[in-house]
């Protein structure tokens, strides 16, 4: 008797659960976590670089020592905060004039009075180089 062969049957496929649902979930808030990551340490990096430029700019104007330059920075990373997501509210312009002050304050007379002649307060602030 001849042997008859057996038709094989096809694998019956998994029955579509949640769990896709969820992994796309988890896919697109990993991507968000990231794209925000990324957000905040590209603006950090640019915002610290802005600072970095304009004293460095100060640094030439006022024939600055590294001393001088050393307590500008901090005042200058502790008024503008250190950018991106964490950004503080923007200042209101008594707190500009005060921070001007400051910036006065540490330089040497000569620049200082050089500094205060160049600044023009009545005008709109519109650039972060605008208390130079």
């Amino acid at each position: 008797m001849a042997v008859k062969p057996h038709k094989t049957k096809k694998p019956v496929p998994p029955p579509v659960s949640n769990r896709l649902g969820w992994e796309a979930i988890g896919w697109v808030l990993l991507i968000m976590v990231f794209g925000a990551a990324f957000f905040q340490v590209r603006t950090t990096s640019l915002h610290t670089a802005a600072i970095e430029r304009r004293l460095q700019r100060w640094k030439v104007k006022y024939l600055l020592t590294e001393a001088e330059l050393a307590r500008l920075r901090a005042l200058e990373e502790g008024f503008h905060g250190p950018g991106g997501l964490l950004a503080p509210a923007p200042p209101t312009p008594e707190e500009n004039a005060r921070h001007r002050r400051e910036i006065a304050a540490l330089l040497p007379k000569d620049a200082a009075q050089r500094s205060t002649k160049a600044q023009k307060p009545e005008e709109p602030a519109d650039s972060m180089d605008a208390h130079e």
